[in-house]
């Protein structure tokens, strides 16, 4: 997704530039250009793209912040200078690469790893995200309102204009959603031991537990019963011969060993997910006889995301 920011800012350079050239509302003449402006309004364009795109490539922190103030700087100063030398409409993507560099930092954020209070940080960013995001698209519709009853007089240029503020605007509510979705807390396997984010929480855990809560994860609607459990945790095809006799016999706990484990590695596994709140285990059934055949299952809390494809 952080691809389209520097495509956004050399499609608003480069509609400026359209605008101009074209002057299709013949407000402010644009004199014949020479060579070397033509040459200007091409390599600015490509200015406008490779500046974003090689921030948007820095993993580094003082890197990434060194050539994020220095090319923010570089392309208002480019702005002001085609503004006040060719067509004030070239003041305009100031604004537009304030949003942009914006929307690139929030993007970039988390890959950098300077924030430690996610929950508390990304949240508020956010929150910013989406009220800037507010008071741009109430902007734009008030300059929409204008175009539509002609109080805007240049309402080609400023329509053009609008379609990439549009674009922009997307790309804000859409930084303020991937923002969001990194305050969850990401909790993955990797070479067989449990992660929390990038802490590893296994060694709090026995090997059977830990099992235990891989293959719940791993399970439909993370939902398993007491046969199911055997055949995942034993790695076997077949079920024990006495399972077949304990369902329709209906043991007890006190009848049947591994079913009596397999409820205390559960209590175990459930005291430990609701200590780190992370989730919790619950049986299926009300019914405490119908455990066994409905089983259990796996509930993670709401800031919690679980990756699969990290196992």
């Amino acid at each position: 997704m952080i691809i389209f920011v520097p495509i956004l800012s050399a499609a608003a350079w480069l509609t400026i530039e359209v605008m101009v050239l074209l002057n299709l509302s013949d407000t402010i003449p644009l004199g014949a250009l020479n060579l070397l402006d033509w040459t200007c309004f091409i390599v600015s364009a490509v200015v406008a793209f490779i500046l974003p795109f090689f921030i948007s490539r820095q993993a580094g922190k003082q890197r990434f912040f060194f050539s994020f103030f220095l090319s923010l700087v570089a392309l208002l100063f480019l702005a002001g200078v085609f503004g006040r030398h060719y067509h004030r409409d070239f003041d305009s993507f100031g604004f537009q690469v304030v949003l942009l560099f914006y929307v690139l930092i929030v993007l970039k954020l988390d890959s950098l790893k300077i924030v430690k209070q996610k929950h508390a940080v990304y949240r508020s960013i956010s929150i910013i995200t989406i009220v800037v995001f507010i008071l741009w698209t109430a902007w734009l519709m008030m300059m929409a309102y204008a175009i539509v009853t002609r109080a805007e007089p240049r309402w080609i240029e400023s329509t053009a204009y609008n379609l990439l503020n549009i674009l922009i605007s997307f790309m804000m509510i859409a930084s303020a959603v991937y923002i969001w979705e990194k305050v969850k807390r990401r909790l993955h396997f990797k070479q067989g031991k449990l992660y929390l984010d990038e802490r590893d929480i296994s060694s709090m855990l026995s090997l059977q537990e830990c099992s235990f809560i891989r293959v719940f994860l791993s399970a439909d609607t993370n939902t398993l019963n007491c046969n199911e459990l055997y055949i995942q945790i034993k790695n076997e095809d077949l079920l024990k011969p006495q399972c077949e006799q304990c369902k329709k016999e209906m043991w007890t706990a006190t009848s049947c060993g591994t079913y009596r484990n397999y409820k205390n590695r559960i209590n175990e596994v459930k005291k430990y997910l609701e200590l780190l709140q992370i989730g919790t285990i619950v049986p299926v059934s009300e019914n405490p006889r119908d455990i066994k055949i409905t089983g259990w299952r796996l509930r993670l809390f709401d800031d919690i995301h679980y990756h699969p494809t990290r196992m």
